[in-house]
């Protein structure tokens, strides 16, 4: 395909099947953000977002007991979905997010079309960070392809 037609694919209404029942969650831009996690994202990058999904309100009904990741957002300039996670930045919570991401992961999955996929996981706090050893989590997280951002996510690159 030429580069025009991928740019114009990567959305997350393109990138669901027709049968998905996500499609009624997608939200225009950062809509589906709460106003408070809309700003963990830097003013500049906030205009890349095409579409948005509250999948941890989008999963609840159906999967009550799981972790559940929070956002899912489509770059269409960058040709890319992402996912962004608003949550406490300490040692306990790194199984949390792996954890998070791996129900997202099995969810998506059944949800998108062929070529489809998350290539970014962004974790972003609201509060302090409190690694006991940042080294350390920083290797877990590299290991789980969750990238930390710390209180704010400055661009997509």
């Amino acid at each position: 395909r030429s580069k025009a037609n991928l740019v114009a694919a990567i959305s997350l209404s393109t990138a669901f099947i027709k049968e998905s029942k996500l499609h009624p969650h997608i939200k225009a831009g950062l809509g589906a953000l709460k106003r408070k996690d809309t700003r963990l994202i830097s003013p500049t990058a906030r205009t890349d977002a095409g579409d948005s999904i509250d999948l941890d309100a989008a999963m609840e009904d159906e999967y009550p007991q799981v972790h559940r990741w929070d956002y899912i957002i489509s770059l269409p300039n960058a040709t890319m979905l992402i996912g962004i996670e608003p949550h406490t930045a300490k040692d306990s919570e790194i199984s949390v997010l792996v954890a998070k991401k791996q129900s997202a992961l099995d969810h998506l999955r059944k949800n998108f079309r062929p070529g489809f996929r998350v290539l970014r996981w962004y974790w972003v706090t609201h509060g302090k960070i409190a690694f006991s050893r940042m080294e350390v989590a920083r290797r877990r997280l590299d290991q789980n392809g969750i990238l930390f951002s710390g209180r704010l996510i400055r661009d997509f690159s």
